[in-house]
């Protein structure tokens, strides 16, 4: 192999390395977050991105949480609204079914 061809080679191997497959939450991170960033009003430092099921994301920050689908462009397209998220923390719900038992 020539030095042009390695180099060629090379240089193919680092771009490759930045891209992620399309409709995976490496491929949101990369080209949809500053989008949900807009959309939930929320800085993109602060969301949380969970791969739901290929091609499918969630989103979570700022108290809200909103999911994300790919279209066949292999843009991202918001799927429901950005809403309240509703953190239920198992403490209180005991707290309120004893003070209930009791009283």
């Amino acid at each position: 192999m020539t030095r042009i061809g390695l180099v060629f080679v090379l240089a193919a191997l680092a771009t490759a390395c930045s891209f992620y497959m399309v409709g995976t939450r490496g491929h949101f991170m990369e080209t949809g977050l500053s989008k949900a960033s807009f959309d939930m009003n929320c800085p993109a430092e602060k969301l949380e991105v969970v791969q739901l099921a290929q091609g499918s994301v969630g989103v979570r920050g700022c108290d809200k949480q909103a999911r994300y689908e790919v279209a066949s462009t292999g843009a991202w397209v918001l799927n429901s609204r950005p809403s309240y998220a509703r953190l239920y923390r198992t403490t209180s719900i005991r707290h309120a079914s004893a003070k209930n038992v009791s009283g």
